[in-house]
């Protein structure tokens, strides 16, 4: 990719990528950001490097860290170790402030009530699994396990409504360039499904006076 096309990027409706090849790409946001991001693999989960914006960061700058993190691949060092998914370290977009930011964007459109049943299931259910965590290297992997212990609780259409919400925020983290992907659109089909509520068959046109009559004489408790 040459140096002009990074200078000459404009921005879009949506994200664009433009690639320079092994990974590396610029990230160009709707709001003119220009964000050198690098995807890459550790112990076989995806990942996302961040080396920084344009043209802070040059060209020729981010093909060298790109260069490192190969280097650190190669030789079985984890590249986070210096980066801000690192532990101790402060993540560089963590899902806990995607999310809120996400929640401060879209809270005036909803009743204060649903606003706060939205924030209280994260509360609860996922910031204290991958809050602190970048949200850029979030995993499938990760949001299943989260939603597989809601759906453990038997609350099937919780779990749905909360991988709706996270793939939201994603989607959000996406559109802002903190984020490449969205972990959470993939797993719609890998989500539990209710039971079938089973209903009595209907009553005959010749078996309705039977039942009346039985219904008259009925003294038993009755069902509330």
């Amino acid at each position: 990719m040459p140096n002009a096309q990074c200078r000459a990027a404009k921005p879009a409706a949506k994200v664009q990528k433009l690639s320079d090849g092994r990974g590396l790409f610029l990230q160009v946001t709707p709001g003119g950001s220009k964000l050198w991001r690098m995807n890459y693999r550790w112990q076989a989960k995806q990942r996302t490097a961040a080396f920084g914006s344009y043209p802070d960061v040059s060209l020729a700058t981010a093909r060298l860290k790109a260069a490192e993190l190969k280097d650190k691949l190669a030789a079985g060092i984890d590249p986070a170790a210096k980066e801000g998914t690192a532990a101790g370290a402060a993540p560089v977009k963590p899902f806990k402030d995607a999310a809120r930011e996400w929640f401060n964007a879209r809270e005036a459109q909803w009743v204060s009530g649903y606003a706060a049943r939205i924030w209280s299931r994260l509360d609860a259910d996922v910031f204290p699994k991958i809050g602190a965590k970048d949200v850029a290297a979030i995993t499938p992997a990760e949001v299943l396990a989260l939603l597989r212990e809601v759906e453990n609780r038997n609350a099937l259409e919780m779990a749905k409504r909360l991988r709706q919400t996270m793939s939201a925020i994603f989607r959000f983290s996406v559109a802002n360039g903190w984020a490449s992907s969205d972990p959470a659109a993939p797993l719609a089909g890998a989500m539990k499904s209710a039971p079938r509520q089973q209903h009595r068959a209907a009553l005959k046109e010749d078996q309705l006076p039977d039942f009346l009559k039985a219904l008259q004489t009925y003294s038993g408790d009755r069902a509330y």
